[in-house]
């Protein structure tokens, strides 16, 4: 009896790890969306990628609406996502100007690199900003529109056909089999509605309390962004991670100083991102009404405008500035309550 006993539980235990294997696997293939922008699955192959550069590749699409395993395939070509220990990947340059594990040259990284760590720097050596600025100047070129575009947008990364079958190469390799590079709009980047906003949202329906919210920070509308720029009482020089001397904003600070001008001292929001995210109500992106807060992502924070925009200050060489919200990924959105109900 009691071998029998054993041989039934073992049995058991053994089903249940097929469940959870076969769970694993089904997971994995899977696409996976942010924010409406449709992304493909990953394939087995996609392990080999370290798991801090698979993160990024995977944000950097969906931000920016470029397929994650085309990101990922010029990492693999142009650096073995950072394991490469050529001259150029992490200081320096190679024989052509280029540096970083995506390999830019100054020139193009100037243009488009971008702070994705919102640490206030554009490293093109941080993968946490070499990958984003990958994926900003793919989309530049056109890349989220798919197919014919995808492939021209990969050859203005680097001028040959070679290198641009290369890079699908590696990217059908890495993403599951409904990933075609091939297919126009092969990444779906929606609207604003994609993530649950009412792109419609009239932000005339604003009411005081968030007008003012919102005329304070457009006060400040083409002021060079500054990180840790910002109090209270208005702009301050920060970290001057500008270089240009002169007071500025970041992020969370343009926030601070919004909401507590409009509140006449009365809201003192936390300084950081991070505690900001933490205040309030926490509401859907379908919920959201003028003068919420809106994050993107976990390192940064806007003021919703209604119709499908927000006002920020994004990062080191921008400006306070109006955007549109589709692409930009989904964090979090958190409503402020005024004092005396004044909404």
């Amino acid at each position: 009896m009691s071998n029998i006993v054993v041989t039934a539980v073992a049995g058991v235990v053994g089903l249940i790890l097929f469940v959870v294997m076969l769970v694993i696997i089904v997971a994995s293939r899977q696409r996976f969306s942010s924010c409406g922008v449709d992304q493909p699955g990953a394939s087995e192959e996609a392990n080999s990628i370290p798991a801090s550069y698979l993160g990024f590749y995977r944000r950097a699409g969906a931000e920016y609406g470029i397929p994650w395993n085309v990101l990922a395939g010029i990492g693999k070509v142009e650096s073995d996502h950072g394991r490469d220990n050529s001259s150029g990947v992490h200081s320096g340059e190679n024989y052509a100007g280029a540096g970083g594990p995506m390999q830019f040259l100054q020139a193009t990284w100037n243009t488009f690199g971008v702070d994705g760590n919102d640490d206030g720097r554009r490293d093109r050596y941080d993968p946490a900003d070499a990958i984003p600025g990958a994926a900003n100047y793919l989309k530049h070129n056109h890349a989220d529109r798919g197919g014919a575009k995808l492939r021209k947008a990969i050859w203005f990364y680097n001028h040959s056909w070679a290198y641009v079958d290369l890079v699908l190469l590696w990217a059908k390799r890495y993403g599951a089999n409904d990933f075609s590079p091939d297919a126009d709009a092969g990444v779906d980047i929606g609207g604003a509605a994609g993530c649950g906003f009412d792109s419609g949202t009239d932000p005339s329906i604003a009411g005081p309390f968030a007008q003012r919210v919102i005329a304070y920070a457009k006060k400040w509308l083409g002021l060079p962004y500054q990180f840790g720029g910002g109090t209270f009482s208005g702009p301050t020089v920060g970290d001057n991670s500008n270089g240009s001397g002169k007071p500025g904003f970041d992020c969370s600070g343009l926030v601070v100083y919004s909401f507590y001008q409009a509140s006449k001292g009365k809201i003192k929001l936390p300084r950081t991102t991070y505690d900001q995210v933490d205040v309030g109500h926490r509401i859907a992106a379908s919920q959201m009404q003028p003068g919420d807060l809106l994050f993107p992502n976990e390192h940064h924070v806007g003021i919703y405008l209604g119709g499908g925009k927000f006002i920020e200050a994004p990062h080191t060489g921008a400006v306070v500035r109006i955007s549109p919200i589709a692409g930009r990924g989904f964090f979090a959105a958190v409503h402020i309550d005024t004092p005396g109900g004044d909404q």
